[in-house]
């Protein structure tokens, strides 16, 4: 599994050594895999898009202080919100990367094992 930039960009590479320039669908496919590694070590239960948002839940059972994830919001100010369930919510352009966006989003709440 890629589970950081560095990795995905050697695989970029070796892609492109291999087959040529991969299309942006190659891309994506490398942004959800950084995605999924990073949701898997937050625990978070599910991902869903509605439009221009995105609604991460995360899991009971999720290693993240709730206080982390307030302070992520407050530094952040507008476009982050949680709902009552403990969704968090993040409004996305409705073009581009858009798991590179979410994980971004997520990134600084990564918790070291």
């Amino acid at each position: 599994m890629i589970t950081n930039e560095a990795e995905r960009e050697e695989v970029n590479r070796e892609l492109a050594d291999r087959f040529g320039p991969p299309p942006p669908a190659v891309g994506n496919l490398l942004d959800y895999a950084l995605l999924k590694g990073l949701a898997e070590g937050l625990l978070v239960s599910s991902i869903e898009r509605r439009a221009n948002e995105v609604g991460v839940k995360f899991h009971s059972e999720t290693p993240l202080p709730p206080e982390k994830l307030v302070g992520l919001i407050r530094s952040r100010g507008e476009g982050l919100r949680l709902d009552p369930s403990g969704t968090l919510w993040m409004r996305i352009e409705k073009r581009g990367r858009i798991a590179e966006s979410v994980r971004n989003v997520l990134l600084p709440l990564e918790t070291k094992r």
